[in-house]
């Protein structure tokens, strides 16, 4: 479980130990559906890089080609790392300060990655302005978008 202290309710969560159970409401949403994609993309940002976590190990253990975008303000605030180094077939790391990987803004990666090659679909969470670069794509025919919506507890 990755949460990100914001609001009241996750201050609650702050607070509780270890292996304390918590009632949960869900499944909540749509299902992610990978199709037929044989080669995905995951652009993430911060905790958002929790949301992608299982879709990276299914499509990657399934043979899928599996390009990761992850990116932060610092190196610190890298999110599920090494989850996404284990499950992507090639990890582009950017953080704002350049602390690790690419300095600037891991959608310029995703781009590239799109010109030289492609990807069949990207996913994203973690960023409104990656969600907006996301349907712009999907909207250009460049690659199938698809967007995970996260929001804030009270």
């Amino acid at each position: 479980l990755v949460v990100k202290i914001q609001g009241g309710g996750t201050k609650l969560l702050e607070r509780l130990q270890p292996g304390t159970e918590v009632p949960v409401n869900g499944p909540l949403g749509k299902a992610v559906d990978i199709g037929e994609y044989a080669s995905i993309g995951l652009l993430v940002r911060g905790v958002g890089s929790a949301a992608v976590t299982f879709l990276a190990k299914e499509a990657f253990n399934g043979g899928r080609r599996v390009e990761g975008f992850i990116s932060a303000n610092t190196s610190e605030r890298l999110v599920c790392l090494d989850d996404l180094e284990a499950w992507s077939t090639k990890l582009h790391i950017a953080t704002d300060d350049g602390s690790r990987g690419y300095q600037g803004n891991a959608a310029d990666l995703l781009d590239s990655c799109l010109t030289e090659g492609g990807l069949d679909a990207v996913y994203t969470c973690g960023s409104k302005r990656f969600a907006r670069y996301i349907d712009t794509l999907d909207s250009a025919g460049r690659t199938r978008g698809f967007v995970f919506l996260e929001g804030y507890m009270a």
